[in-house]
């Protein structure tokens, strides 16, 4: 088993989804701007779907995933997902994601031979302190244990996650950085007058709590129907299996397009839209 150090390790769902992708990047550059010159590392989903953009942007930067044999010490470790930890006791949606496991896994060969190589990978992380960026908590069915936060910096993305972990600092979702800003603005600059700018809208259908969900798509519906005299109106849509519903609820949109950020990385694609 290989051993290194590091002075910031990155964990995460890394190579896995536009999100956490995102993130990455908007860590990358506030890392490499305000500690120039420290050692990183990357342990994430699968380093083979890292985007370009991070790969090119940050040359020194070493990346791992759980194929590999690895033995990680280091000074501070960056949980940054974004990620909502929650508990939701629904059969249909633990029937419901195997399903998409399993048809994502028949459909994509290469993902495939990932898992299988995943089964003799095995790393070992060790840290001098934790951060978690910008992660939610709850709902809860059952409580589960959340000491592993006690000794970490806990930053959250929103107040009710404040119920289930007090001792933390409420910020803002870190994905709001210039490397998006900055083509968004090119892009616009050399449209024609007579050219719609894009706009995308991400639906995250969880059916299971479609109530609150009417709640949010009568909002969505409230946003498109002002937007679309002047914005072509994409609705991003993340898994076909359980994204579904908007189509029956949302009207007056231009397109729509289902990503599967694991199976094609077209990251690019998405820098036009203002998300």
């Amino acid at each position: 088993m290989r051993k290194v150090s590091t002075d910031f390790l990155l964990t995460g769902g890394y190579g896995s989804n536009l999100g956490d992708d995102a993130m990455l990047i908007s860590i990358l550059l506030e890392l490499t701007d305000r500690f120039s010159g420290s050692t990183i590392i990357v342990f994430c989903y699968n380093k083979d779907n890292i985007p370009q953009e991070a790969k090119e942007s940050f040359p020194n930067v070493t990346y791992f995933d759980r194929s590999d044999k690895i033995d990680i010490t280091a000074n501070f470790r960056i949980y940054g997902g974004g990620n909502q930890h929650f508990t939701i006791n629904s059969s249909n949606a633990v029937k419901d994601e195997l399903l998409r496991k399993i048809k994502f896994q028949f459909n994509n060969s290469r993902e495939f031979l990932f898992t299988f190589k995943k089964r003799f990978g095995k790393a070992n992380l060790k840290c001098r302190k934790s951060i978690y960026l910008g992660i939610g908590l709850g709902p809860f069915k059952i409580m589960p244990d959340l000491s592993y936060l006690d000794d970490a910096l806990v930053i959250l993305r929103e107040k009710l996650s404040l119920t289930y972990h007090k001792d933390a600092i409420l910020g803002c979702d870190p994905c709001f950085n210039p490397l998006f800003i900055d083509k968004i603005i090119k892009d616009k600059e050399v449209l024609k007058d007579n050219v719609k700018p894009n706009i995308g809208i991400v639906v995250r259908d969880w059916y299971h709590d479609f109530e609150r969900n009417k709640e949010i798509f009568d909002s969505i519906q409230k946003y498109i129907n002002i937007l679309s005299p002047f914005y072509k109106i994409t609705i991003i849509n993340f898994c076909s299996v359980l994204d579904f519903q908007y189509r029956s609820v949302l009207v007056n949109y231009d397109d729509e397009i289902i990503y599967d950020s694991r199976k094609i990385i077209f990251f690019n694609l998405f820098v036009k839209y203002q998300i």
